[in-house]
């Protein structure tokens, strides 16, 4: 496959672009043959969204907190997993010690189980929110004081945008979001839950820890501005 792969960029591509930060994770960690590779490699940083602060402050409000308060949002991504996650932080929110002024809302995705959606609604209440998902979601975990959610990319990489505390469980079957969260755990305030994490005191006690952690006050540790490098790269070989 390797061989393949380096045929093919030296005969007919004029770069690499990698969309990520070498400072996480580089290429050779999964392409054994870089050295073989004679065209430019060109790290752009990781791609995602960031939150926009007038969004923010417009979530925060709509919260109803106060500025005290705590916001937790919980999300499954598409929904096609994730219900078990969802119905964990549910039960765990209502033991809570200090669920007064703390508002969290669920987001199922739009691929979850019926059934599954018809048990997270059934505990809706003034401080339980369950909805299929929002158009923002960057901005709102910008406005989260805590994020509970799975690892997938998209999220993950949100997650490092808001630079948002979250509880993080990597979906078992995929590799690749235990790799993602392990490595991105050393960049931004995440913790990485297990499965025996997901029973009714400990997932209330990683809660209640989470919500005591602050913001760090300089968070970008992570180059996550892959877009705009990548159209000014591309800009450049263009004026060469």
């Amino acid at each position: 496959y390797e061989n393949r792969v380096i045929e093919a960029l030296n005969k007919w591509f004029d770069a690499v672009l990698v969309h990520s930060d070498p400072q996480m994770i580089k290429l050779d960690e999964t392409f054994s043959r870089l050295d073989k590779i004679k065209i430019p490699i060109f790290y752009t940083g990781f791609i995602t969204p960031v939150p926009d602060l007038d969004k923010v402050s417009l979530f925060r409000q709509e919260s109803g907190l106060s500025p005290e308060g705590n916001l937790i949002v919980a999300s499954a991504g598409g929904g096609n997993v994730g219900a078990h996650l969802l119905k964990a932080v549910v039960i765990a929110f209502k033991k809570l010690t200090f669920s007064r002024d703390t508002l969290l809302k669920v987001y199922t995705g739009p691929y979850m189980a019926k059934k599954d959606k018809v048990y997270l609604r059934s505990h809706a209440d003034e401080k339980i929110k369950i909805e299929e998902f929002t158009t923002d979601f960057v901005s709102l975990l910008g406005a989260a004081d805590l994020c509970i959610s799975m690892g997938g990319y998209n999220t993950s990489m949100n997650i490092v945008a808001a630079n948002v505390v979250s509880l993080v469980w990597p979906f078992s079957q995929n590799r690749e979001q235990r790799s993602r969260a392990e490595k991105l755990s050393k960049f931004t305030p995440m913790t990485i839950l297990d499965d025996k994490d997901l029973n009714l005191e400990k997932l209330t006690q990683h809660i209640e820890i989470s919500l005591e952690q602050k913001r760090e006050k300089n968070p970008q540790k992570l180059n996550i501005f892959g877009a705009v490098n990548t159209v000014e790269w591309i800009k450049e070989q263009i004026r060469i």
